[in-house]
C-alpha cells in the first residue's frame, strides 16, 4: 500500500497546496501569538517582583525579638558547650569566660543579642569549686512565654 500524502485538517486529509499554506500561516501565527503572549507574561511578572523588591518593607517587631530569642538560645548553648567541654578535660571549671577564648574553647564571647555586649552573668556553684559553672544573660528584659531572659 502507498502511504497517503498531505496534512491532516479536522480529521480530513488535504493534498491541495493553497490548504498547507493557510495552514502553515496559522501555525506560524499561532506560534508567534503564544511567544509574544509569553514573552509579555515573563516580563510583567518581572515588572512586578521589582516593584515589590524596591518598595519598603514593613518591619515586624515580633519577628525581630524572634529572631533575638533564637540568638541568645544558641550563643547559650555555645557558651555551655565550651564550659562543659572545659570541665570534661581540666576537671575543674574555667575561672572566667575568657579562659574559653584563650585557651581555644571558643573562639570569641558572642554578644547577648538583647544588651549588645558580651556581659554575660557568670553562674558559680561553691559545691562545684572555683569557676565558671553557668552563664545567664545579662538582660531585664522578659520573653514572650513570661520568663525573663536572665533565667534562661
Amino acid at each position: 500500500m502507498k502511504p497517503l500524502n498531505g496534512l491532516m485538517i479536522c480529521g480530513v486529509r488535504c493534498f491541495d497546496a493553497p490548504w498547507r499554506k493557510i495552514l502553515m500561516n496559522t501555525r506560524e501565527a499561532t506560534f508567534r501569538f503564544w511567544t509574544i503572549l509569553a514573552l509579555a507574561g515573563s516580563s510583567t511578572v518581572g515588572t512586578v517582583t521589582l516593584q515589590a523588591q524596591s518598595e519598603q518593607r514593613v518591619s515586624d517587631p515580633s519577628s525581630f525579638v524572634a529572631v533575638k530569642e533564637t540568638v541568645l538560645k544558641y550563643d547559650l548553648f555555645q557558651i555551655r558547650e565550651a564550659i562543659d567541654k572545659y570541665h570534661a578535660e581540666k576537671k575543674r571549671y574555667p575561672r572566667k569566660l575568657g579562659t574559653l577564648v584563650s585557651e581555644g574553647y571558643i573562639s570569641q564571647i558572642p554578644a547577648d543579642p538583647f544588651t549588645n555586649r558580651a556581659d554575660w552573668k557568670a553562674v558559680h556553684r561553691p559545691s562545684e569549686g572555683p569557676g565558671v559553672f553557668d552563664v545567664r544573660s545579662a538582660s531585664n528584659a522578659t520573653a514572650g512565654d513570661g520568663t525573663a531572659y536572665s533565667q534562661w
